[in-house]
């Protein structure tokens, strides 16, 4: 009797289990199945997002250094003229107390010619022995003192360069005898450097626009501009002289003032457009 009702149940069991294992197989099977679909289809638009992130390189932007380089020519109107006395004596307060009386001569004479005090600065005083070449009896003595020299500089500054020449008359008669030079200069020198510096400007610009239309492209923008030059213009300097006296009036011929000017500039360039036929 026992043995009779174990086997439906066995069989009964069985059957159970395998029907739940088959259940969840099928489970199984359906979701992985879905779980690759999604995949699948999910991959082309993750891709496609990569590749719309990527950003398209970008090309160098050309550039072009130009230096523009200028030389303009003006007039000067102002002089300054260095006029100087020099005299000997025995002792050095006889070389010092004529020295100054012909000094004092001499500036009296400049002011009287239309020179401001202001316009005259005492530039170099000096005082010196003099001493005995050695004899060839006796080359090796000690040097001996014979005298003194004194010396003493002005510079005038003329601001009429037709009366340069008054000037120099004057001071040579009133018994100046050292003339240290002259020099010529602009009393403005602002305005016709910053002319220079613009005008070269302009030459780089006019540069750049040459080449670049040479090369098909066109000047679309600047990068930078650097000066190059402090063309602050320098006094054209003559020659120093020393007279024994006072001689015929004194030609002065002024010439001109150079100022110079020099830029650097990096252009931008673009294509140049095309026009057609």
């Amino acid at each position: 009797m026992t043995q009779t009702h174990r086997l439906p149940f066995v069989l009964g069991l069985s059957l159970r289990v395998l029907l739940i294992g088959g259940v969840a197989l099928a489970a199984a099977l359906f979701a992985t199945g879905l779980s690759r679909g999604q995949h699948d289809s999910l991959q082309p638009t993750i891709a496609g997002a990569q590749s719309q992130a990527t950003p398209a390189p970008q090309g160098t932007p050309t550039t072009l250094n130009v230096v523009g380089d200028i030389e303009q020519r003006h007039a000067p109107d102002m002089a300054i003229v260095s006029l100087g006395v020099r005299t000997t004596g025995t002792t050095a307060a006889e070389a010092s107390n004529t020295n100054n009386e012909v000094m004092a001569a001499v500036v009296a004479a400049i002011k009287a010619a239309g020179i401001a005090d202001k316009h005259i600065q005492s530039t170099r005083i000096s005082l010196t022995p003099v001493y005995a070449r050695p004899s060839r009896d006796n080359p090796n003595a000690p040097p001996t003192i014979t005298g003194y020299q004194a010396a003493n500089t002005v510079s005038v500054r003329v601001l009429a360069i037709d009366e340069v020449g008054k000037i120099l008359d004057a001071g040579l008669g009133a018994g100046a005898n050292q003339l240290g030079g002259i020099s010529f200069a602009l009393q403005d020198t602002t305005q016709p450097y910053l002319d220079a510096l613009a005008a070269a400007t302009r030459e780089a610009r006019k540069k750049a626009d040459a080449i670049a239309t040479a090369a098909g492209m066109t000047v679309s923008g600047i990068v930078e501009i650097t000066e190059e030059t402090a063309g602050v213009p320098r006094p054209l300097t003559a020659r120093s002289a020393q007279f024994a006296e006072a001689a015929a009036p004194v030609p002065v011929q002024a010439g001109e003032i150079v100022v110079q000017a020099r830029v650097r500039v990096q252009f931008h360039l673009g294509v140049a457009p095309v026009i057609p036929a």
